[in-house]
C-alpha cells in the first residue's frame, strides 16, 4: 500500500537532488500530518464528539493496531512517548511562586518570583524543553545562552514563561495505564490534544513521523528543540 505521506514526499522533493522544494522547517509537519490523516482514514485516530469520555475536539489514539508498519511506528511513539515522560520527570522539587517588589518589563509586569525548592511530597515536573542528547531540561536567557539552573534565568524570564510544569501528569496518572492495558480491545483511548493556537510550547504541533525507539523527546512535545511524530503527543 502507498502511503499518503510517500506521496506527499515525491510531490515535496526534488527529482535530482532529494532536497526539499518547500520550506525544510515545515516539511516534518506535513509527513506527520498525512501520517495523521492515514491513521484517521484507518479508523486508528478520531476526533473527539460530545458526550463520549475524551474531551470534543481531541484526537482519541483507540485502535486496531494499524497493518502497515510505518503506520505502526506512529502509534508506537505514542507509547514511547509516554514512556519517555514518565523516565523523565522531575521527582522532589516544586514551583514556588513567592511575592516580590513591583517590576515592570517589556511584555509584563510582575509582583510575584519563581524559585524552585526541594519538597520530597511535590508532584513531578516536567521541563518544557528538554535536550536531546541527554534529555536534561534547557533553560535560557533572551539572547539564547543555555544556562545551567533555574536561578540563573532572570525574573524577567522566570516570571514571563513557564520553564515547568505538570502538564503531563493527569494523562500518566488516568488515561494512560488505561489504554495500554486495553489497547488491544479499542476500549480505552488515548488523548492528543487539538493542534490550535502556537505550535510552541505546550500546544500540539506535528513533525515527521519516527520510530518510537527514539525515545528522547521535548517535554512540550511539542516544540522547537524537539523533533519528530511523538512531537504530536502532547496532553
Amino acid at each position: 500500500m502507498t502511503l499518503i505521506a510517500e506521496d506527499l514526499l515525491l510531490l515535496l522533493l526534488d527529482d535530482g537532488s532529494g532536497k526539499p522544494v518547500v520550506d525544510s522547517t515545515k516539511l516534518p509537519r506535513a509527513v506527520a500530518g498525512a501520517v495523521i490523516l492515514e491513521l484517521a482514514m484507518s479508523g486508528v485516530v478520531t476526533v473527539a464528539q460530545d458526550g463520549e469520555d475524551v474531551k470534543k475536539g481531541r484526537l482519541a489514539v483507540r485502535g486496531p493496531r494499524p497493518d502497515e508498519p510505518i503506520l505502526q511506528e506512529a502509534v508506537a511513539a505514542i507509547d514511547g512517548a509516554l514512556t519517555w515522560f514518565q523516565a523523565n520527570a522531575l521527582q522532589g522539587m516544586r514551583l514556588e511562586t513567592v511575592e516580590a517588589p513591583e517590576e515592570r518589563f517589556a511584555h509584563h509586569r510582575s509582583t510575584t518570583d519563581r524559585r524552585l525548592v526541594a519538597d520530597p511530597t511535590a508532584p513531578p515536573l516536567w521541563g518544557r524543553f528538554h535536550d536531546l542528547a541527554d534529555n536534561s531540561v534547557v533553560l535560557a536567557d533572551r539572547e539564547g545562552n543555555r544556562l545551567q539552573d533555574y536561578s540563573q534565568v532572570g525574573r524577567e524570564r522566570r516570571t514571563g514563561y513557564h520553564w515547568y510544569g505538570t502538564w503531563p501528569q493527569a494523562l500518566l496518572q488516568r488515561d494512560a495505564p488505561a489504554w495500554r492495558a486495553r489497547m488491544a480491545t479499542a476500549e480505552a483511548p488515548i488523548t492528543l490534544r487539538r493542534a490550535s493556537g502556537p505550535l510552541y510550547g505546550y500546544h500540539a504541533s506535528m513533525a515527521g513521523a519516527v520510530p518510537a525507539a527514539a525515545a528522547p523527546v521535548s517535554a512540550t512535545g511539542l516544540d522547537r528543540h524537539g523533533a519528530g511524530f511523538r512531537r504530536l503527543i502532547w496532553f
